[in-house]
């Protein structure tokens, strides 16, 4: 795997410490998730591997993505400021399927990635306008991916299984209302 953009909607609510979107906040969020993701597979030992031997692939994963989120914030005449964390976990997933080779030495390899997890540290900045506030996130997000390729290709040359936690960059955008006291609700992209 070489690059993976996970973009998606999610609906949280959130029970607060306080009624103000202050204080120390906690709750569960859903939604739908989408990875595009471009995988690199070794094919050197395969017969008439094209692409001088190796292999540039496109996943596009997606699934329900499901998770508890954890926080505290604070308001500054009407700016909000916090510090977030949440856990995910999901069944996003994707498989592609690529014929190698020609005549007689035609082979079918099925290259599939999934995310069974992830989780994520934000800051988050927004500005209450009336009840509702619009805002942002920035942290750092780790995920844990598993990649694996299974060949028809007689001698099992390319079979083969690989887990690995990849780290990255959370951005988001979202709007937070009330729903009742010390519960709101919200989107988040």
């Amino acid at each position: 795997m070489k690059h993976t953009l996970t973009y998606g909607l999610l609906i949280g609510v959130s029970l607060l410490s306080s009624n103000a979107f202050a204080g120390i906040y906690g709750g569960v969020h859903g939604g739908y998730v989408s990875s595009p993701t471009k995988v690199t597979s070794d094919y050197k030992h395969a017969i008439n591997a094209t692409r001088n031997g190796s292999s540039k692939d496109s996943l596009h994963g997606k699934g329900a993505m499901g998770g508890v989120h954890l926080g505290c914030q604070g308001l500054f005449n009407n700016w909000l400021l916090g510090l977030e964390t949440s856990v995910d976990l999901s069944r996003n997933k994707g498989t592609q399927k690529i014929i190698l080779g020609s005549g007689v030495n035609t082979w079918q390899n099925l290259i599939s990635v999934k995310s069974t997890y992830a989780q994520d540290l934000s800051v988050k900045l927004g500005y209450r306008i009336q009840n509702y506030t619009p805002y942002i996130k920035v942290g750092g997000a780790w995920s844990k991916y598993h990649a694996k390729i299974q060949s028809n290709d007689h001698a099992n040359l390319l079979d083969g299984k690989k887990s690995k936690v990849r780290a990255g960059v959370k951005l988001a955008a979202g709007i937070e209302l009330p729903l009742v006291e010390h519960v709101t609700w919200g989107l988040e992209y």
